[in-house]
């Protein structure tokens, strides 16, 4: 059974609601917790214990539930997205009208606005399911009142429907003034952003660790404040992110050691080329990345063609691709602001554009060498570019544009594989440092020895860019 299911017409969305705007310290909070359906405690519980690292102590989840407000509203927040994603179609629907309603109704030709966004908001989101599927005053009041008839008073009962009346009205009187609020563009854009802000905050200050959102890179964490991960392309096998790796036989990927998943805001710190080409798009259908890899050893390369590297667009441009499937397209990509890249190798119509879109093919399809499985390939052997011989690291911007009006770009830094580098040491080595948090790995960076120039590019991506 779905968790609505199990909470509709009750009033645990409201409890829900209110855990996730107490105080933690407040005396109700344990009350307001313990009123929950066991179901959803123990959702909360083990939320709470994996947040802090997955402790070895008895009932940790439990005991320390109000404990730390970052993870019991992250919690809640996985809890309420949960719910929603196991909604029927239409539901989904009815708590979009909600939420665009309470949004201010405003002025868009986009049925789905409001489920679009239904994740920006967790309480928000909480309001909208207890008014479509809980049980509401009203319903509860003419039920109580029912039951009892007999034994009330007439003037109770005159005194109970007044009271409701006067309810009634005064909640009218404040979600017209809400819709009043929110159509004001500068307030409700101040709005969101201090709650994208508090989000983006909650994020920097957890354990890296432990924002691992289930891809296969460890290191993952998601700034953007969407629930909806990237997942995996199920034909390759890939994660649903920008790769790169060297054309051939095997064809090697790089390890990404960090990979941080940004919200559409921090496209103002892209490159201007990048920030033009995407400024119609919408946060559902452009994806931003700051990545670090760790490029792949000497001798896995192609000896005839060393140096040589590919962006792998393939996964993410085809993200719901299945085994046995053909996709082949010509997209539109490039590569912005290079170090440490040779820009004069290769034949012209094979390598990524430099500081310009152009076209390279991205092609996925099954082969079968003879006696041997079918596997999926990525050909061809373009979007290359070239490693300058003797640099440690080198580093660059590229985006793509996706079939479906779908785009990604990505702020990307290769490290050598040798690791007595001065990249290494600040950009690789605190990732192997329990509890660190991302604040941390930034600051760490703005200490450090880097190019004042990689510098000031990854801490623009990591610090929250306000439109104020």
């Amino acid at each position: 059974m779905s968790l609505n299911l199990q909470l509709a017409r009750t009033s645990a969305y409201r409890h829900l609601l209110n855990l996730y705007q107490l105080n933690t310290q407040d005396v109700h909070s344990r009350g307001t917790l313990d009123n929950l359906p066991e179901t959803i405690r123990q959702k909360i519980f083990w939320q709470v214990w994996n947040l802090a690292n997955r402790p070895s102590e008895a009932n940790y989840g439990e005991i320390h539930a109000l404990d730390n407000p970052n993870h019991l509203h992250l919690a809640i927040r996985c809890i309420a997205y949960e719910i929603f994603d196991s909604l029927p179609q239409q539901d989904k629907q009815n708590v979009g009208g909600k939420i665009w309603y309470h949004s201010g109704s405003p002025n868009t030709e986009d049925r789905d606005w409001g489920e679009k966004r239904a994740k920006n908001d967790p309480a928000l989101l909480l309001r909208s399911l207890d008014e479509c599927f809980g049980v509401q005053e009203s319903a509860q009041t003419e039920s109580s009142s029912a039951t009892n008839a007999a034994e009330q008073p007439s003037s109770q009962s005159v005194l109970s429907f007044l009271w409701n009346a006067f309810v009634d009205l005064l909640n009218s009187f404040l979600d017209c003034f809400c819709c009043y609020s929110a159509k004001n563009g500068s307030e409700q854009q101040r709005i969101e952003e201090e709650r994208e802000l508090a989000s983006w905050q909650n994020t920097m200050a957890m354990p890296i660790r432990s924002c691992q959102q289930g891809i296969g890179n460890p290191n993952f964490i998601d700034l953007s404040g969407r629930s909806t991960q990237p997942g995996t392309c199920n034909a390759l096998h890939m994660d649903r992110i920008p790769q790169i790796g060297q054309y051939q036989r095997g064809y090697p990927i790089l390890s990404q050691l960090l990979t941080v998943k940004l919200p559409i805001r921090q496209l103002h710190e892209f490159p201007e080329a990048i920030k033009n080409e995407f400024v119609n798009y919408d946060a559902e259908d452009l994806d931003l990345y700051f990545i670090v890899w760790q490029d792949i050893p000497g001798v896995l390369e192609d000896q005839n063609e060393r140096g040589k590297r590919n962006v792998i667009y393939h996964s993410a441009a085809y993200p719901n691709a299945q085994f046995g499937e053909v996709h082949n397209q010509n997209l539109s990509m490039g590569i912005f602001e290079a170090e440490g890249i040779d820009s004069s190798r290769g034949p012209a119509n094979t390598q990524l554009p430099l500081n310009r879109f152009g076209m390279q093919n991205v092609h996925i399809h099954p082969h079968q060498a003879p006696g041997q499985p079918m596997v999926m390939c990525v050909s061809p052997d373009q979007a290359r570019f070239y490693n300058s011989p003797g640099r440690s690291s080198r580093s660059f911007y590229s985006a793509c544009k996706f079939p479906n009006n779908r785009a990604a770009a990505f702020f990307g830094v290769i490290l050598n594989s040798g690791s007595n580098r001065v990249e290494s040491a600040v950009l690789s080595a605190p990732l192997g440092t329990p509890n660190l948090t991302l604040q941390d790995y930034k600051r760490g960076i703005e200490n450090s020895s880097l190019s004042r120039g990689l510098i000031d590019k990854i801490v623009r991506l990591l610090s929250f860019h306000s439109d104020n």
